[in-house]
């Protein structure tokens, strides 16, 4: 085993094991510890008992300036932060434009909500109904939608969240609950939230 040792202070600086057929020599490049060194000389008996022992004694040598730390790495600071200026506020789109004509606009939350389930008071954005599957609703159908859109999201002022659809067979249930899935798998009325469902 190989130990590298500060030689002012004594301290551990590193290890490593070395093979049954390692030559420690002058002239041997090694790395220790994090450390790239190369073998200079043999210890002498006052060295390694010193060493051993613990103790610190005063740089004889100026070699001890030498050996650094190669891992100190100071901290990130943003550099508006000492400036006083504070960063940019991000702004969050909609996934789809809510103003193109016959697009569906699902309900915004309402301040009731918002104060409910959004204490960090993140931005609102648009959630829309993605235009490949609203092509395949009927008006009914949007409104169901609609509907479990804000009972699944708690907007409709009842203390829990979920709906049962009982329509007549035919009336479009499946495409309803699919239209909401996806919607819910792809956007979030709070911006930069990543989807209600994931």
């Amino acid at each position: 085993m190989a130990v590298l040792k500060d030689s002012v202070k004594g301290k551990t600086l590193g290890s490593m094991m070395l093979g049954l057929q390692a030559e420690v020599r002058s002239g041997v490049q090694l790395k220790v510890g994090g450390r790239q060194l190369e073998i200079q000389r043999q210890a002498d008996a006052g060295e390694i008992e010193f060493l051993e022992s613990g103790q610190t004694r005063e740089d004889e040598s100026g070699w001890s300036n030498i050996v650094k730390k190669d891992d100190t790495v100071s901290p990130f600071i943003t550099p508006l932060h000492s400036t006083g200026n504070s960063l940019p506020k991000k702004t969050f789109k909609p996934r789809f434009d809510p103003n193109v004509p016959g697009v569906v606009v699902l309900p915004r939350p309402d301040a009731g909500w918002l104060n409910r389930l959004n204490p960090k008071d993140i931005p609102v954005v648009d959630v829309v109904v993605d235009p490949l599957i609203l092509r395949f609703l009927r008006p009914h159908q949007v409104d169901g939608v609609k509907f479990m859109y804000e009972c699944t999201m708690g907007m409709r002022g009842h203390e829990a969240q979920g709906c049962i659809l009982a329509d007549k067979m035919g009336l479009g249930k499946s495409i309803q609950a699919i239209a909401l899935l996806w919607t819910l798998l792809r956007q979030n009325p709070l911006g930069g939230q990543g989807p209600v469902i994931q």
